[in-house]
């Protein structure tokens, strides 16, 4: 199941024949390096994700497509992402680094979604108006282009209150 990149390795958690093909202990292991970098607050900013437990039941949810971006040298995790919601041309793209991002692990992710997903078009983002850090990161490295806002979007459990989302695309 695994794809190639340049540098980096493409592993898709799928179920086949009723197994896995990643270890719910290498997804819990992500959690807590998220947790550790401090960045399940603005990942899972409307709180409903709040442990390793609830983190792998989630991305093993159906309509959820997860893929894990393994660098060769040292052979470690660099990048999760999924697609939500994958419809017609379009699916909701997710993503975080684990630990310091990676330089081509972006377009990694972008290149196994448009060569494993037949007809997807363009991918969609939904981030707080708060995260400026991802909304940077979303149109500097990953091309997104975004086209408004929505005020009140996004539920921010951690603040305690509800802040715009910004809305974006990247064509591929």
């Amino acid at each position: 199941m695994e794809q190639k990149s340049s540098r980096f390795d493409l592993y898709p958690l799928v179920q086949i024949n009723g197994q896995w093909s990643i270890p719910d202990e290498i997804l819990a292991g992500i959690w807590k390096q998220i947790e550790a970098e401090d960045k399940v607050k603005d990942l899972m900013y409307d709180g409903t994700i709040k442990s390793a437990f609830d983190w792998v039941s989630f991305l093993k949810r159906p309509g959820t497509f997860p893929v894990l971006v393994v660098d060769r040298e040292p052979k470690t995790v660099v990048h999760i992402a999924w697609l939500r919601d994958v419809f017609d041309i379009g699916a909701w793209a997710h993503h975080c680094s684990v630990g310091r991002y990676q330089r081509g692990a972006w377009e990694a992710v972008r290149d196994y979604w448009h060569g494993n997903f037949k007809g997807l078009k363009l991918l969609l983002g939904l981030t707080p108006e708060t995260n400026e850090k991802a909304i940077k990161f979303l149109t500097k490295i990953c091309k997104f282009t975004v086209v408004g806002k929505i005020p009140l979007m996004c539920n921010m459990a951690y603040l305690g209150k509800r802040v715009p989302a910004i809305i974006s695309y990247h064509e591929l």
